[in-house]
């Protein structure tokens, strides 16, 4: 443990206090602790330490926490005997704004988040301060876009574009793309496509896409920035342009630039966001491959029933959401589907449930394990 020192840092006193000093909020107490959350973070400080400073002010019986009481359980857990606080003053104006935005987000705010949370509201480096550093960036990040190209083969190429904005996912701004006129799968000509259509989107005034980024992040090497970059070049836009590249076992491991490679772990909340982002984009791409992949398969086991063609699939899949459903209606919840007859109802339930002397066909049971 480190001997107590003060500091001034952004006109508060952060030092280190006795736990036992310090205390809740008497009047905003808390009613509740979401158990798992807390040991996760008792887990998190035990391998990294502290993520953030609480927030206290000088009280009549020690100091009174106004932000970080989960962080300061946490520690008591821990059998920490001191923790890292900054000290406002009791008069201080913000303490009130503080407490709010504890008692707001108290309930629901990830202990991540919440150490961003406070690391905006007390002036440290956020974690878009540093990358800006890193990247040679006169000004922060605010928006940032990446993107990530999943496929499955030639008709299942999808992509991804996530929005984080202030370093917190921004879902409301998020886009799947479907990447057209391609003849097989190819990362580069997939990632030129999807972001030449995004920015002429924006560039002709499309409110789905009106927000122009302050970074682009891309899901991959060398030859995706300078893909990237050259997009950005040709459309006449100023945005700078980087890969997120991951090691041997799929885990980020740095930022790559035109020239080099530029390590992010010296940098603990940085690595966190763009760790954040590149799984956030991955996990958008592959659940619409999926979902896409999932359709595709639907369709071309519908549409081998005499009297269901691709437009009659479409409209089962939308009606009844799954294989399953279909499967489990009887012929009478069939035909009423919308877009169905009578006879095509008929059809497709024998086909599904071929009676016990009626030979499978191999080919149709392999299609239903496929979508099911």
């Amino acid at each position: 443990m480190r001997n107590l020192q003060a500091l001034q840092t952004a006109g508060r006193q952060l030092c280190w206090l006795p736990l036992s000093s310090i205390h809740p909020n008497s009047r905003q107490p808390r009613t509740d602790f979401d158990e798992f959350a807390l040991m996760e973070l008792a887990a998190s400080i035990r391998q990294n330490g502290l993520l953030q400073p609480v927030t206290v002010r000088p009280a009549a019986e020690g100091y009174e926490l106004i932000m970080g009481e989960r962080r300061c359980r946490a520690c008591r857990l821990l059998g920490h005997t001191h923790i890292e606080a900054f000290v406002l003053p009791a008069d201080d104006q913000e303490s009130a704004l503080l407490a709010l935005v504890e008692n707001v987000q108290r309930k629901n705010l990830h202990f991540f988040e919440e150490a961003e949370a406070l690391s905006r509201l007390c002036g440290q480096g956020m974690a878009q301060d540093t990358l800006a550093r890193m990247l040679g960036m006169e000004e922060p990040p605010r928006r940032m876009e990446s993107y990530d190209i999943s496929n499955t083969g030639k008709d299942d190429m999808v992509a991804s574009m996530v929005v984080y904005v202030d370093g917190r996912p921004l879902k409301r701004d998020y886009r799947r793309f479907k990447i057209k006129d391609l003849d097989g799968p190819n990362d580069y000509a997939s990632m030129d496509q999807v972001l030449r259509r995004r920015f002429r989107r924006m560039l002709d005034g499309d409110e789905k896409f009106a927000d122009a980024p302050d970074l682009l992040l891309i899901d991959g090497g060398l030859e995706h920035v300078r893909v990237a970059r050259r997009v950005v070049e040709d459309m006449g836009l100023d945005i700078p342009a980087f890969g997120m590249v991951k090691d041997d076992r799929h885990r980020t491991r740095a930022i790559r630039a035109e020239n080099e490679e530029i390590a992010i772990r010296s940098s603990q909340s940085v690595f966190r966001l763009i760790t954040a982002i590149q799984d956030e984009t991955h996990r958008y791409a592959i659940s619409f491959s999926r979902k896409k992949h999932r359709k595709t398969g639907f369709a071309s086991v519908l549409t081998g029933v005499p009297g269901i063609g691709e437009q009659r699939a479409a409209k089962l899949l939308k009606h009844f959401k799954s294989m399953a459903a279909v499967k489990a209606a009887d012929e009478e919840t069939l035909s009423a589907a919308p877009g169905m007859t009578r006879p095509a109802a008929e059809a497709l339930y024998r086909y599904l449930h071929p009676a016990d002397d009626e030979p499978a066909e191999q080919g149709r049971r392999d299609a239903w394990h496929c979508v099911r």
